[in-house]
C-alpha cells in the first residue's frame, strides 16, 4: 500500500473548497464559515463549522468532523485511503448524496432525551466534591488561594463547622 502524504493532501484541497464543492452552501461567520451539515437529518439551522479551527470542519449537532480526507471519506461513505486517492486524482465526490443520520435533539425540539435523574446527578457531584475536598486536595486549593488570591478560606471554615469550602482536582 502506498505511503499517503496527508499533509500535502490538506495543503492543496483547503476544506472551505473541499465542502463548497460537495454542494453545501457555506456563509461567512467569524474566523471560517457555517452550513448545514450534510451528514444528519433536518439540519434546518447551519450547525457546521468549516474552517472555523483552520482545516478542519466539525458539526455541532451530530459530532461529524475532521480534516479534509475526513470529510471526503464521510460524504462519499469509503474508507481515509479511498478519500485521500480521490482527492490526489481531483474527483473527490460521487454524485451520491450522504446518508443522513437522525440525532437526538434536546426535549423543546423533538423526542425527549434520556435523562439523568436528579437524583443520581446529586449522587455524582457529592462524590466529586468528596474527592476533591479530601484532605491533600483541599490543603493544597487553601494554599492557592492564600498565596494567588490573598483570601484565607480557613477563616471561612467557622460558617461550615470547620467542613471543605474548597478543592483541588490534581492533573491525574
Amino acid at each position: 500500500m502506498p505511503r499517503v502524504d496527508v499533509p500535502a493532501i490538506r495543503a492543496a484541497h483547503p476544506i472551505e473548497t473541499v465542502v463548497a464543492a460537495s454542494g453545501v452552501e457555506l456563509r461567512p461567520s467569524g474566523r471560517g464559515f457555517m452550513a448545514c451539515c450534510p451528514f444528519h437529518v433536518d439540519d434546518r439551522n447551519p450547525s457546521m463549522s468549516v474552517g472555523g479551527v483552520e482545516g478542519r470542519y466539525h458539526c455541532f449537532a451530530c459530532g461529524a468532523g475532521g480534516d479534509v480526507i475526513d470529510y471526503v471519506a464521510r460524504f462519499n461513505g469509503i474508507g481515509f485511503s479511498d478519500a485521500a486517492g480521490r482527492l490526489t486524482t481531483g474527483a473527490p465526490f460521487t454524485h451520491r448524496v450522504p446518508t443522513p443520520v437522525p440525532i437526538r435533539r434536546a426535549p423543546n425540539d423533538g423526542p425527549l432525551l434520556e435523562r439523568t435523574p436528579a437524583k443520581r446527578l446529586y449522587e455524582v457531584n457529592e462524590l466529586a466534591w468528596k474527592y476533591f475536598t479530601e484532605r491533600p486536595n483541599m490543603v493544597v486549593a487553601e494554599q492557592c488561594m492564600l498565596a494567588e488570591r490573598r483570601i484565607d478560606v480557613r477563616a471561612i471554615r467557622s460558617v461550615t463547622e470547620g467542613g471543605p469550602v474548597v478543592g483541588f482536582a490534581p492533573s491525574s
